[in-house]
């Protein structure tokens, strides 16, 4: 447990070793720069030893802070995969 409000708790070894072969299901954004959305999520989860599934809900060019982006909306390849 934290001591103070400001602490972020550090998952003990016990907890990773019980995450294995956990499966998650994330359905998010796929940018194919940038280290955000499903890219990040992944990453952490994965760190956490979850088995991670992913399916993007949309595929963009760059990240939006970049300006301009191409967004190919995935909607329809995502209930066809379910």
């Amino acid at each position: 447990m934290p001591k103070n409000a400001n602490e972020i708790p550090r998952a003990s070894e016990t907890m990773l070793v019980q995450n294995k072969n956990v499966p998650i299901l994330l359905l998010n954004d796929s940018p194919s720069y940038g280290t955000v959305a499903l890219r990040m999520a992944s990453a952490v989860l994965g760190k956490l030893h979850y088995d991670v599934f992913s399916l993007p809900t949309a595929l963009v060019s760059n990240t939006l802070n970049y300006g301009k982006a191409e967004i190919q909306d995935t909607t329809e390849y995502l209930f066809h995969s379910l």
